[in-house]
């Protein structure tokens, strides 16, 4: 997990998984069938790790909470120290060639999903009177996501954890709302 999450799905070929591993390739092949369903096994893995992110976001009871939740909380985790900075799930996809569009997709399907989660719950804040009635729920998703997106990217970079928290805040000082 952690050398495609480095490295990205291209990036990462099978001698670097054996030399992480210790696995020879025809062992790995045995257990996971090919390297696609070994990403897949990963991203996975990454899903478990990043969930909890999401879940306490949405679990927040105004969307201003549920969005800086959601963006602190990535921050905390691309700059932990315990993981490989940045996002499996952006960093996998960024560089792929034309015969890698099912790992593109299968990684678009999944930030589709997030959008979607966080589409449902902003239309609920709308309905709740939290969010403004003209507030749309699904570009208010889509710019949390492309938030995570920038700050997984810049999360790669020399970019302090402070540093990438004051890019939160700034994002969050638009954050539209009914009682402002």
């Amino acid at each position: 997990m952690k050398a495609f999450w480095q490295h990205g799905y291209e990036g990462t070929s099978i001698n670097l998984i054996e030399s992480k591993t210790g696995l020879a390739a025809p062992s790995l092949y045995a257990a996971f069938g090919n390297k696609r369903q070994l990403f897949t096994k990963s991203v996975e893995r990454y899903r478990e790790k990043s969930r909890p992110i999401h879940e306490q976001a949405l679990a927040q009871p105004k969307s201003l909470l549920v969005a800086k939740c959601f963006l602190e909380g990535l921050v905390k985790f691309f700059k932990s120290g315990a993981n490989p900075e940045g996002c499996l799930v952006i960093m996998g996809a960024v560089v792929t060639n034309p015969s890698s569009d099912p790992v593109r997709q299968y990684l678009n399907n999944i930030r589709t999903g997030i959008v979607t989660s966080f589409t449902e719950r902003f239309e609920r804040s709308i309905k709740e009177g939290d969010l403004p009635p003209n507030a749309n729920s699904f570009a208010l998703a889509n710019y949390l996501v492309t938030l995570d997106c920038g700050l997984a990217l810049q999360s790669k970079t020399n970019c302090t954890e402070a540093d990438l928290l004051k890019v939160v805040s700034l994002a969050l000082e638009n954050w539209p709302s009914c009682d402002r």
